[in-house]
């Protein structure tokens, strides 16, 4: 990734006006590239679901004849109607679909994805109507400079983003300096090494006894010798030792860093979750008829890790909006709230609060004309006195 430069974005982003949902054990309503049998929940379908709401929120439902169902409208994909696949590749009168520059037109995307609710609908509907599908099957998966997801499996999809929100959130805390949140994410960093050292092992080992597996057991067939025996284990057990070398780097250089203060551990934990997501193809392309730093990008992700990565080397300046409360990227001092989406002037954000606010100041002079005190009206509304007065000197 060419962080020095400024690079343009050579993909384009497709978005259409309107996405379907699909529920587990719903029949498609078209007949098309998608069978009914890829709604049926697999095991790891279930474990995202409990790992992102929580222990004990299963997929799965019993009623009291103990009979075992999936709760139902649980939401499963996000697709296009397949009529209106049709319509993609020209340009129609009624402009089906827009395309857009997602270093350009969404330099802010990476922080509006952070903002969608696992398995809460509504989110993910705001984020896809201004963005599009953030990931997916590919109309285009063979081109490269322009993406057109038109179905996208929830599932696969809130896992993806649990994963980016950490990062996000490890680089939020940092800049922050939110000490609670840093030695949170420090403890969860040592039990991400502690899972990379068992799957590392573990893998290691397979590979070790799928190799030496019919060797050693016909040696052992025929071997009476206790002696022997051991002494073929030991020699196992070494070259299960000698191939930790193929553990992931993290592993092996925890003891330089097991024991560092939690800011630091959660700057290299920040490292690992950065390194461990693609962040889109450096490359070049003549623009303007000069040579200049491009990026391709496969999805939206992909995307949002960019930006992610080009805040954190520049250090960017985050702040947490004062209506949704929600991080976003300080681009000049004043600023307060979320920045507008694209295409739009204004934040909604802000547009938002001074609606809030201009429907408390007009009720407080309500309630004022009813006679009521400024305590009362503060304790009615639940606000200050001070903001109370504040909407009355208005």
């Amino acid at each position: 990734m060419n962080i020095l430069f400024n690079p343009n974005s050579l993909t384009s982003f497709f978005k259409v006006p309107q996405y379907e949902i699909f529920c587990l054990n719903e029949e498609y309503e078209t007949n098309g590239v998608i069978s009914t049998k890829k709604t049926e929940v697999t095991d790891e379908d279930s474990e995202i679901y409990e790992e992102l709401l929580g222990y004990g929120n299963s997929l799965l439902l019993e009623d009291e004849d103990g009979d075992v169902y999936y709760k139902e409208n649980l939401p499963k994909f996000l697709r296009i109607n397949e009529k209106d696949v049709e319509k993609v590749g020209f340009n129609n009168e009624n402009e089906f679909y827009s395309t857009y520059n997602p270093l350009e037109d969404a330099p802010n995307l990476y922080t509006e994805l952070a903002k969608v609710e696992y398995f809460d609908i509504p989110s993910l509907k705001k984020f896809v109507d201004n963005f599009g599908l953030p990931q997916g099957n590919d109309l285009f998966s063979t081109d490269i400079y322009k993406v057109f997801n038109y179905e996208m499996d929830l599932f696969a999809f809130y896992k993806a983003l649990s994963i980016f929100k950490k990062a996000l959130g490890v680089f939020s805390a940092l800049r922050l300096n939110d000490e609670s949140k840093i030695k949170e994410y420090a403890e969860q960093f040592e039990r991400y090494v502690g899972k990379e050292f068992n799957r590392g092992l573990n893998e290691s080992t397979e590979k070790i006894l799928a190799f030496k597996k019919d060797e050693i057991e016909k040696e052992l067939e025929n071997e009476v010798d206790i002696r022997k025996r051991l002494a073929h284990h030991h020699n196992h057990f070494r070259a299960v030792k000698d191939n930790i070398k193929n553990l992931p780097q993290i592993v092996t250089r925890w003891y330089e860093i097991g024991f560092d203060p939690p800011e630091v551990r959660s700057r290299h934990y920040l490292v690992e979750l950065l390194n461990n997501w693609e962040k889109g193809n450096s490359t070049y392309a003549i623009i303007d008829g000069q040579i200049q730093p491009g990026m391709t990008f496969a999805d939206l992700f992909e995307v949002a890790y960019f930006q992610l990565s080009r805040a954190v080397i520049g250090n960017i300046k985050m702040e947490r909006c004062e209506h949704c409360g929600a991080l976003f990227e300080v681009t000049h001092e004043s600023r307060r709230f979320c920045p507008p989406l694209p295409r739009n002037k204004i934040s909604t954000c802000q547009n938002s609060y001074n609606q809030k606010i201009k429907r408390k100041r007009k009720k407080t002079k309500e309630l004022v004309a009813n006679g009521l005190s400024i305590e009362e009206i503060a304790k009615k509304l639940k606000i200050d006195i001070k903001e109370a007065q504040a909407y009355l000197n208005d």
